[in-house]
Formats: C-alpha cells, structure tokens, sequence
C-alpha cells in the first residue's frame, strides 16, 4: 500500500516544489528513456495496469516500465470533464472496434469502445463506480476454482485503493474505503436533475430489489440514505440510489491520475525515479527465451517485449529481467499472446504463427446488453446541449464543480432481480440507469449508438481492422422510434442483464499486430438471455409508472416504435392495415414487442471480460492460473485485466478491474494468501 494517500484533486491545491534534477517520467519515444531493460514491464496503462505499475514501484530498488499504446492525455478538458466522455467515442482515444453481424441483433455490428490513452477505459467510461456483489467474488472461489478471490478477501483489496468522499448520510459506514488514491463521490455532489430524485423516489416505492429474492417488492420500502437511496456499493447492493463516481470536485477521478501522474510528476512528493511511462507504443509481440522451450523447471519465460509506435516504424525490443505483465484488456490481451504464438493452434496456423503454448486464449468473451426505453419529459428541462442549458452549465461548473457537467449522463442506477432469474448466481441479474438527457451531445446519440454508426469516424473504425461498412439503411431504421426527439424534450432508462448466458469470442484478424482483432459476442446466442433483459424493461417501465404516479405532470409515456407495432399486428392479423388504440396499447405491453425492440436496440455496456479466464491450471478451459494469474506453462508471464474474469460481476467493471490489478501486484510481492 502507499504509506500516504496522494494529493487532492482539488485544483487549487498548491505543488509541493520540485525535486533537484527530476524529469517527468512519461516519454513518446523509447530513444528517450535511456535503457531497454527494466525488472518487470507492464504492457496496458488502464484500469488494471496503472495500479500494479504504481504498487511494484513501491520498491524503490526494482524498476518498472508501464507501456500504453494511447496518449497520456489526463491534463486535457475533454478526459477530465464528466458529461464529456461521449466525447471520446470513436475518437482517436478509442479502440473502435466493430462486432462481427449478430444474428440474434437483426445482423447488426456493435461498436465496441476501449480507451486508447493512459488509464485506458478509466479514463474514457462514464465513471460510474460499482463493485459488483460479494456472491460474484465467492462464486469466482467456489465455483471457478479460484482461491483467495473470495469477496472476505477481495473486499481489502477494493478498500485499498478506494478514497470515499461521501458524507455518512450519502453511504453505508466503514464499507467503501477512505484513504486510497481513488476519489468516489455523488454524482455532481448530489445536485442532480430534479427527474432523478424522482426515479430514485419511484424505485423506493415500487420496492425495487426489495422484494423476496431481490425481486421488486410492488409497494413502499424504504432506502438507507432518503434523498440518495440504496447504497449499492454498502451491504445491500439490491435498490437504487444516486450514481457513485470515480471523481472529485467536478474532475474524474481515472486510474492514471490517482496511480501514475503522482509518481512522474517532477514536483510531487510522491515522485519516483524508478517507474518510467512510455505511451503511443504498440505491444506487438513478446520474445521467449529459448524460443519458447521450457526451461530447467519445466516452465517457459519471457524475456522482452517488441514496441511499435506505429505500423510503419521499427519493432524494439525491450527486455524484461523479472517479469511480463499483460494489461491489454479484453481484446488486446488476448491479441498480444496470440501474436506471440500462445493460443488456440487451429488459429496460430491460420496466419503462420509458430505455436508456443496450446491455449483457450480468446474464448469466453461476454459483455452486458442494454436495451433503453424512452419517454417524454413534460417538464422540457432534460439535458440537452442547448446554448442557454451550456452557458448555465458552464457557469455552474466554474463556480462549484457542479451541475450538468459534472454528471456523466446516467444520474441513478438500480439493481433488482427478475421473474426469470437464472439458478446458479447469486446477486441482482439486472440493473437499470435513469439518464435525464435527450441522449444528444454532450451525452451520446442514442440512435447512432444503436444502428452502431456513433462511431464519428468510420475511417479510423476500418483503419483499425473492422470489417465493416456503415449502413444507412439500418441507421433510418434505428432513428424510426427517435424521429422526434430532437423537437420534444425526452429522458431515457435502460434496461440491463447481468449474468449473460451466451459466450463469444475474440479471434486474429491478420498477424498484423495493428488490425483490430475479430470480435464475436454471440448476443442472445442463449435464448435467457433475450428472455432477462425483456424482464428487465419491464422493471423499466414499473418504476416509470411509478414517477407518473408521483409527479403526473412531469412524466410524459413511453416513445413506442410503431413500426415494431404495425408488423405484431400484421403478422397476428395476416393482413394489411394499422391496429386500432385498444389493439396498439396490447402489443405495446406484449413479450414480443419488448423482445424485437431488444433486437432492434441491444447494445453495450461496454464491459467485456473473460478472455483470458482464470482457473485451476487443470481446467482445460482455462488460460491463467487463479492462484497467480500466471500464463499457463510460463514461469514470469502473467494476465492481469478484464480478460480474466471467469464470469462478469454484477454491475460496472472497472472498479474490479482495479481490485484484480491490486491482487496482482501482491501475487507478484508474494504477499497474496489464499
């Protein structure tokens, strides 16, 4: 651990001066860092690989090299703001990379977002802080043979990092940590839109999640915290209540500023000498000793790394005298060992890739699917990027840190189970996010989202390996439900699945390390799955019920896609024509409606995981050991990311993904107890 926690966020916080002959240690070019050896390099600057570089570095006598392959791009306006992460979508801070067409999602390709700069996803997400359940952990031990990842344990690793801003009113005492470099506040400081107390008032008193199994109750239960419900993150994550994020004083909170800028800032005192950042380069492959033979232990080693800066320049190896970290993520991970010859043999040969190690690598590749629903805003105020609605945001902004800018667009979120809930998994399976937006910039256009062409520019999306050609046909077909939204004030909820089914999977593109990998997440390839998030709008529209019920004159109905309703009831009826008002309002409610409305609209969370599963070593389906997050057969090889998540948890994935990389850090100190 830091024996001190780093400096406040607070921008008005004077530096400390700076240190005599210091340099800030984040470089462009490997020319500059002044040798091509370090103990150990951890390749990915996210969410995972910004903490294990900051704790390895602890030891002033080991040196650490943390690579990203995106920009350091922490100081700027567009990371730091809250509301602007839809920003980043698309952008050359983004991966953008594109699903295969998913046959149970009317042929559709996903856009799939990934940070591209320090912090990775921490720093381009929309910061909404969870830590999923404590069943999600125990099931990891229990049912993933994976020991000491049990929540008991598990709980001291997320409370180690997490720094809690929240007053005792807002959060459950003692739960969250209070002393770690990780700012978790209230969105905006609890000054949130006037329809978000409204949701969070409603899902009280529909009783969402507190019904018997998580269920919703159908009646008044009353949440811990009044004004800011259930705390989700306290001791029951069933409920709903004003979103936790990643932030402080109006600023993100992402693991590059809480873990790395503290450490290579010149004129901190928590510099140091001995960790070296080098971003804008590539892992293209990793080099083996012995070309991969297994050494005097029976084990094989990696020695180096190869680094690109860009597909045109010269690989550069360098070398690693203790260990390889992979911190790639979900996609990249993956990518990287097969590159370097580790992963499914069939694949290797494909693209004549010496095989090193036989691996499941790519496999079990699983995300949450949302569907959201939209509803009219009687009062007009929802956030919309009107000049007058900047200009008073801007000014609220400057004067506390507060107002929309701070928020990240999803104001409230709720967890809940369903009807049609699963055996086998403990925690909510659903979870739903109240977004008081229009869904346009700042906060995203939900219809480009849906018909995947959000993605501003299509050009970087096929530079980067994606298959795909944007269709305007389809785009017209998703804009059908939102035809009028730009001209009346709306606000929108989704409806989320949290415990997937259907498995997928990520594969290589070409041997050519700057093509996107292929990306296959078999959507609703489980029927169950479809069958929760149709329950999940359900939920949905209980709690909206509820809100007209509270305030009648704010609550406006449901947009309906009335051409999903004029094929129900052509199909039903074998003939022509448009349904009455009685037959319309009956195929609204119906299963089916709700099912090829998901179809139409299933899109991400942007939360994949489990490509690089972690287990016991004699799990064939397995890549990493549990027990040390080592690559299977390798001495000094280890995963430590999203990709080794056996199973997704209940909720937003990148405060476990920092739990896994302060797991990783002490597995590789050997202070880990299973």
């Amino acid at each position: 651990m830091l024996s001190t926690s780093p400096p406040t966020l607070s921008p008005s916080s004077p530096p400390p001066s700076p240190g005599p002959g210091r340099v800030r240690r984040v470089f462009t070019s490997v020319d500059d860092l002044g040798l091509l050896s370090f103990d150990y390099i951890v390749v990915g600057g996210g969410s995972s690989g910004c903490v294990i570089a900051n704790r390895l570095s602890e030891n002033p006598n080991v040196s650490v090299l943390l690579v990203e392959a995106g920009p350091d791009a922490g100081g700027s306006f567009e990371v730091n703001t809250p509301a602007n992460w839809v920003m980043l979508l698309g952008s050359s801070m983004d991966w953008s990379y594109m699903t295969e067409p998913q046959d149970a999602t009317k042929k559709r390709r996903h856009f799939w977002s990934r940070g591209k700069l320090l912090g990775g996803s921490s720093s381009s997400n929309a910061l909404v802080y969870v830590r999923g359940n404590p069943a999600d952990y125990d099931e990891w031990e229990k049912n993933f043979g994976c020991p000491g990842w049990g929540f008991e344990k598990v709980h001291q690793y997320f409370k180690r990092f997490e720094g809690n801003r929240m007053p005792t009113d807002q959060t459950d005492d003692g739960i969250l940590g209070s002393d770690g470099p990780v700012k978790i506040s209230t969105t905006s400081g609890g000054d949130v839109h006037l329809l978000t107390s409204v949701f969070v008032r409603a899902c009280e008193g529909v009783g969402l999640g507190r019904g018997a199994n998580g269920s919703i109750l159908g009646n008044q239960s009353k949440f811990e915290h009044g004004f800011y419900g259930a705390d989700y993150n306290g001791k029951n994550q069933f409920g709903a209540g004003i979103a936790q994020l990643t932030a402080c004083n109006g600023l993100r909170c992402s693991s590059d500023r809480a873990f790395i800028h503290p450490c290579v800032d010149p004129s901190s005192s928590y510099y140091r000498s001995n960790l070296t950042v080098l971003v804008g380069h590539t892992a293209t492959r990793l080099e083996f000793v012995d070309d991969g033979n297994p050494q005097a232990d029976g084990m094989k080693a990696v020695c180096g790394v190869y680094f690109q800066a860009s597909r045109d320049s010269s690989p550069v190896l360098i070398g690693a005298r203790r260990e390889v970290i992979l911190s790639c993520g979900t996609m990249n991970s993956p990518a990287l060992l097969m590159l370097s010859g580790i992963g499914p043999r069939e694949e290797l040969v494909k693209h004549n890739i010496p095989c090193v190690a036989e691996l499941p690598v790519g496999a079990n590749l699983h995300d949450h699917v949302s569907v959201p629903l939209l509803f009219y805003d009687k009062t007009n105020t929802a956030y919309r990027p009107t000049p007058t609605q900047l200009a008073a945001a801007t000014h609220k902004y400057q004067l506390y840190q507060g107002g929309m800018l701070a928020t990240s667009g999803g104001e409230s979120t709720g967890f809940f189970n369903t009807p049609r809930k699963q055996p086998g998994r403990g925690g909510p399976n659903a979870q739903i996010q109240f977004m008081p937006s229009n869904l346009d910039p700042p906060f995203g256009d939900l219809a480009g989202w849906t018909a995947n062409v959000h993605a501003p520019n299509p050009d970087l999306a096929q530079a980067n390996g994606a298959a795909t050609a944007f269709d305007a046909s389809e785009a017209r077909a998703a804009m059908s439900l939102f035809c009028d939204r730009r001209r009346q004030s709306t606000f929108a909820v989704s409806a989320t699945a949290l415990h997937p089914l259907s498995r997928g999977r990520v594969w290589l593109r070409s041997p050519d390390p700057f093509d996107a990998v292929a990306v296959d997440p078999q959507y609703f390839a489980d029927p169950r799955d479809l069958d929760a998030v149709v329950d999940a709008c359900r939920g949905v529209r209980a709690v909206v019920g509820k809100m007209r019920e509270i305030e009648p004159d704010w609550i406006g109905d449901e947009l309906v896609d009335e051409s999903i309703v004029n094929e129900i009831w052509r199909a039903e009826n074998r003939c022509a024509g448009v349904p009455d008002a009685k037959e319309r309002s009956t195929i609204v409610e119906s299963e089916n409606y709700l099912r090829e409305l998901a179809r139409r609209l299933a899109g991400l969370n942007y939360h994949a995981v489990g490509t690089c599963k972690m287990g016991p070593i004699t799990d064939v389906s397995t890549v990493v050991d549990g027990s040390s997050l080592k690559v299977k057969g390798f001495s000094n090889l280890r995963v430590a990311d999203a990709s080794i998540m056996p199973a997704i948890v209940s909720g937003n994935t990148n405060g476990p993904c920092m739990m896994i990389g302060e797991v990783a850090s002490d597995m590789i100190k050997g202070r880990f107890k299973k």
